[in-house]
């Protein structure tokens, strides 16, 4: 079973590293026993990094609580913390969710650190998104994504075996990391079935286009006894949809 992305105890099982990126991220009931399990790992050795979006976590996440952070030994930076009244600076934000343990176990998904999180949407004041536990190869994507926006932010390099061990793989599931950069669409060139799942906004027509487009290629050109049936099903919908 997968744990509550607000539960302390995946945290309280590193012994070497932790990295953490969110965009949001408030001090409330789930943000503070979050904070309280990243400063007691730092207190006890484990290299601790966070990095939150400066304006999805800047204006309601206390200065107590990152200043708590930093002397407990973690290392802290807003990404873009700029209050520029400039739309196309303002809206560079990052939306990532990445939580690395170790380098062997990674969370990602939609959630968000704060109370609306905290229920299954069962009212106006609750979202509910998803979130996923990774292991295996994919683990090693998800560091170097969390990488990307740290060196810019703080200057520092991720390197050695405690940030990228040989990960053996787990599971039959093929899987991919695609990050997003400001003002860009990553193209996805080869697939046979594509979930998305995005807790904010839909595909645009184009990628909307170039997923039916690919995820026919693939399903028409592969032998019938190739096809699994999540293949089926994408090509008995791209062929409706084109009929």
């Amino acid at each position: 079973p997968v744990p509550s992305p607000h539960d302390p105890p995946p945290l309280r099982a590193a012994r070497r590293t932790i990295n953490f990126e969110a965009f949001i991220f408030y001090s409330d009931a789930v943000g503070e026993p979050f904070r309280d399990a990243l400063c007691e790992r730092a207190r006890s050795g484990v290299e601790v990094r966070v990095l939150l979006d400066g304006i999805g976590s800047g204006w309601s996440l206390k200065n107590s609580d990152v200043k708590m952070m930093q002397q407990a030994g973690c290392k802290f930076s807003y990404y873009h913390p700029t209050h520029s009244w400039r739309a196309d600076r303002t809206n560079r934000r990052s939306h990532r969710r990445i939580l690395v343990i170790d380098g062997k176990v990674g969370f990602t998904g939609s959630v968000g650190f704060s109370e609306k999180w905290s229920g299954h949407a069962q009212d106006k004041n609750h979202w509910r998104d998803a979130q996923a536990r990774i292991e295996g190869p994919l683990v090693g994507k998800l560091q170097a994504a969390f990488q990307e926006h740290w060196v810019k932010t703080f200057g520092e390099a991720l390197s050695g075996a405690d940030q990228f061990p040989a990960l053996n793989p787990a599971g039959e599931l093929k899987a991919q990391v695609v990050t997003s950069r400001s003002f860009s669409m990553a193209p996805v060139p080869l697939l046979q079935a594509v979930a998305v799942l995005h807790a904010h906004q839909r595909p645009s027509r184009t990628a909307r286009e170039s997923g039916r487009s690919t995820c026919r290629r693939s399903a028409t050109s592969a032998r019938p006894e190739q096809r699994s049936a999540a293949d089926e099903i994408c090509r008995a919908r791209c062929l409706r949809k084109n009929a």
